[in-house]
């Protein structure tokens, strides 16, 4: 194998809500695995390499998560997280993320529609914006009904300021893809296999050919999730052309087993090896 060179140097989007290359997404579910330890989990995944954190908002029926995912989801809805609590949260960690690290470290919120229309479309909008959440992700909004959640959100701001993200699979395809991909914001999420997220051992080879696919059509970000676990996995999606790379499950299974700071040395492994 190839040596590859993939760490995001922290000089690139400082300015602007752009999506660099060589990004590493940690995923961590929001109030897990306590409201209290939130702070300390995202800044010690900041802190030891995570280039952005995708802080996903607990919902009773995930239907894209996986075993690990949905017992951390249960754990923190148990702990009394709902939006306004994460919200609330976070008005006091962006600022000393801010502090720290300007505008280099990105962070992105994941949850389900539900939860956004349970809120207020244009309140949770204009929450994130003030916040200056960099990206929505909404995993049960198939491609089809975006328009409506991005049409509201422009009539409060733009893509530049908060991209609401586009999720592609292997089997993505044809007219369907070459639409999602032009008209994509911030990046693409490649799913890395259909089904729900969870630890893989072994990826497809077709991923290599779906990000050149997405290339072709448009040289924009892909980041690719769904499965990640290892640094040789890591390394494999550099080597296939993508962006960046999305991990989870690994993440709060160690969180659950080892605790906060075994999760972000497990970061620093996945993304820098174990040696570094």
């Amino acid at each position: 194998m190839s040596e590859v060179f993939y760490v995001n140097d922290g000089n690139n989007g400082e300015e602007e809500n752009t999506f660099v290359a060589n990004t590493f997404v940690a995923y961590i579910t929001a109030g897990y695995p306590s409201i209290e330890s939130m702070q300390d989990l995202l800044m010690t995944l900041y802190d030891n390499g995570a280039d952005m954190i995708e802080l996903g908002i607990p919902f009773s029926d995930p239907s894209a998560d996986g075993e690990v995912i949905q017992e951390s989801s249960m754990k923190s809805l148990k702990n009394g997280t709902n939006t306004t609590v994460v919200f609330e949260q976070l008005r006091h960690i962006v600022p000393v993320l801010r502090k720290k690290y300007g505008n280099r470290k990105k962070i992105g919120i994941m949850t389900y529609i539900n939860i956004v229309n349970a809120y207020g479309i244009e309140r949770f909008y204009e929450k994130c914006l003030d916040l200056g959440i960099n990206a929505l992700i909404f995993p049960d909004v198939p491609y089809e009904e975006s328009y409506r959640f991005r049409k509201i959100r422009d009539g409060i701001t733009n893509s530049d300021e908060l991209s609401i993200i586009s999720f592609v699979s292997p089997v993505t395809s044809g007219k369907r893809l070459e639409r999602i991909v032009k008209e994509s914001e911030g990046f693409i999420y490649l799913i890395s296999s259909p089904g729900i997220t969870g630890l893989r051992e072994q990826f497809s080879d077709v991923i290599e050919s779906k990000i050149r696919e997405i290339k072709e059509i448009r040289d924009v970000p892909v980041f690719v999730g769904f499965g990640i676990s290892k640094h040789e996995h890591v390394v494999s999606m550099y080597e296939y052309g993508a962006d960046g790379v999305i991990v989870g499950s690994a993440i709060i299974k160690c969180v659950a087993e080892r605790g906060i700071h075994a999760a972000g040395t497990l970061v620093r492994e996945l993304k820098y090896g174990a040696e570094n």
